[in-house]
């Protein structure tokens, strides 16, 4: 999924098949949810943000800008890949070193790429971090595994493992000053986009994380942490996350899980 972690052939069966069985399972079991109606799918809003996120074809970037503020226009997105996520940290320290690497304009990332995209949006003085956390973490700091007893979790919860680890060291990246400076770039006119997919609908969701930062809404903070999380949560290996949407005045859920689901 993300960092160092490696998974064995079997276990790959394990999770394909995991995979396969997940969205049954939780068709057949309600969780004590509320579920959007999909016919209103485009019309639920986080409370507060209500350009917090929309699906891939409405995505319509507000990119404009004050020309002095900001010159040319370098983009960066960041793909998935597990593990080799570690690569690109690598990459972005390497071109750091070369005294080449611009000032993005907009920064994307999905799955692994979602944790990686808020420090390369802030810049360089974030690299050691990515280093740090790329370098020196393992399979024990992502991820509670439960090995074989997972195929009877399942059952009975949402996952295989637990992504409690990795919720701790989300929070260790994005602090309050990392949202303040992420909402300070946001509006000098930069843009920092995060994508999960929306189990429910099944389909791509591109979160505005400047907008999130920005909004000075309460509890901003752990949406955008949530929006990582759901961007690196592998449906059947880890736990969907759900997200609390308001249409009408009424509170449902939706759950999301990894963007190259």
């Amino acid at each position: 999924m993300v960092f160092a972690w490696r998974i064995k052939s079997s276990r790959k069966i394990e999770i394909t098949l995991l995979t396969v069985f997940l969205t049954i399972i939780l068709t057949g079991c309600n969780l004590g949810r509320r579920p959007l109606p999909l016919a209103d799918a485009s019309h639920g809003q986080i409370a507060g943000i209500p350009k917090a996120r929309c699906f891939e074809i409405e995505y319509r970037p507000d990119i404009s800008f004050d020309p002095n503020a900001l010159t040319g226009c370098d983009f960066l997105a960041i793909s998935g890949g597990g593990a080799n996520g570690a690569f690109g940290a690598g990459f972005l320290n390497g071109w750091t070193a070369s005294g080449m690497r611009p000032k993005f304009k907009i920064v994307t990332g999905i799955s692994t790429g979602a944790l990686i995209a808020p420090m390369a949006f802030l810049g360089l003085q974030y690299d050691i971090k990515l280093e740090k956390y790329y370098t020196t973490v393992s399979t024990k700091n992502i991820m509670n595994v439960q090995g074989w007893l997972g195929i009877m979790s399942i059952l009975t919860g949402e996952s295989y493992a637990s992504t409690r680890p990795l919720q701790h060291l989300i929070a260790e990246l994005v602090d309050d000053n990392v949202l303040k400076e992420i909402a300070k770039e946001y509006a000098n006119g930069r843009r920092l986009y995060i994508g999960t997919t929306n189990l429910d609908t099944q389909r791509f969701v591109v979160w505005d994380m400047g907008a999130i930062a920005a909004s000075g809404c309460p509890g901003s903070l752990k949406l955008f942490r949530k929006v990582m999380l759901a961007s690196a949560s592998i449906p059947g290996a880890f736990p969907p996350v759900y997200f609390d949407v308001e249409l009408n005045g009424r509170k449902y859920d939706e759950m999301h899980v990894d963007a190259e689901s």
